[in-house]
This record gives structure tokens, sequence and C-alpha cells, in this order.
């Protein structure tokens, strides 16, 4: 008898999985809005035109100009998120410093060789 109601459940239960595994990723999807967040210019659409700062550790090189252009060849291949690892969604939040971490593909942060000796 235990065997019979088990495999009657059955059905109900896969139904009941996979709509809690669509609800789930439905959230991730609206979470993340349709941006697609590798495509520098989805970033550049609010940032473009905004001065983009130097880092604050002087010591720490300039991956990008002022208008937000790539100018380390070595990362122009890069997307924004590449390094900007903690912006997972757009809009993202404005009130926390976005930190790079450079040794993530590094082996040690790179020096700036304007300060170098």
């Amino acid at each position: 008898m235990t065997a019979n109601r088990t495999r009657s459940n059955f059905p109900a239960n896969l139904a009941v999985l996979l709509a809690v595994t669509a609800l789930a990723f439905s959230q991730m999807a609206i979470a993340q809005g349709d941006e697609d967040l590798t495509d520098n210019q989805v970033c550049l659409g609010c940032h473009e035109g905004n001065v983009w700062a130097a880092p604050k550790d002087t010591t720490r090189p300039r991956i990008h100009e002022d208008s937000g252009q790539i100018i380390q060849e070595p990362h122009q291949m890069f997307a924004c998120v590449d390094c900007h690892m903690d912006i997972i969604q757009i809009p993202h939040r404005e009130d926390v410093a976005h930190q790079v971490e450079c040794t993530n593909c590094h082996e040690s942060t790179p020096q700036n060789p304007e300060n170098q000796q």
C-alpha cells in the first residue's frame, strides 16, 4: 500500500519541485534584470560622461581614464564586472565603495609605474 501511495504522489511532488525551481530562476532574472552585465556599454549607459576617479591608493595603477575608456591594454578585453565583481545587478548600490581586488587575477597587486623608483 505504501508503494502505491508514493507512486501516486510522484506527479504532484514533481510538479511542486518544478514550480519552486521555476520561481527561483525567475526571481534571479528579476534581480539581475534583463541587462547583460558583461557588456561594458550597459555600465557606460549610466557612467559615461562621469569623471572616473583614479584609485585613492596612488600606488595602484590607473586602469581607465576619466571617460571610462580602459587604458591598460591587457585589460581591454575584460568586462567592467570582471574587476568590479561586487556589481551583480543593475541598478547597483551607490552608497558603498566598490572595491577592486587585483589579486583575483594577479599574483600581487600591480604597482603604479609612475610611483616606482
